[in-house]
């Protein structure tokens, strides 16, 4: 027990002076070419099936047929299709989950090519949404 004390201190000890250490140091001023239009994207989720998304956060006032690409695992990028509104079901659970995508108020689309996996979130977002900087080729 002792012993246990002893380690647990000196791991809580060590932890304040590293958020010390931490408060202490300057930020490092980055500089960003381009500009990323935050209006041009937004996050969905996957079904079950891999083949359909779920945007919660969109709107028909949104314009969600603008959205056609969808940028899921680091390189994975698909198309998409916007397939139509879907309001909040009774049975909703109110989580942004595969099991409750059905339940769940958002922009529905499907994946056009491929697969994704289920649960993944991703980033949905229009044709040049990145402006001067690419991280894919959108």
């Amino acid at each position: 027990k002792a012993l246990i004390a002893l380690l647990s201190s000196i791991f809580l000890v060590s932890g304040l002076c590293m958020d010390e250490a931490i408060a202490n140091t300057e930020a490092t001023k980055v500089s960003f070419a381009g500009k990323v239009n935050g209006d041009a994207m937004t996050f969905a989720y996957v079904d079950e099936t891999g083949k359909h998304l779920l945007a919660f956060d969109l709107n028909p006032s949104d314009r969600p047929k603008r959205f056609t690409k969808v940028i899921c695992s680091p390189g994975n990028v698909r198309s998409v299709k916007y397939v139509k509104y879907q309001k909040e079901g009774k049975h909703s659970n109110h989580r942004n989950a595969a099991s409750n995508i059905t339940q769940d108020a958002g922009a529905w689309f499907d994946v056009v090519n491929g697969k994704l996996k289920e649960n993944e979130s991703c980033l949905l977002n229009r044709k040049r949404c990145f402006q001067g900087k690419y991280i894919s080729s959108l």
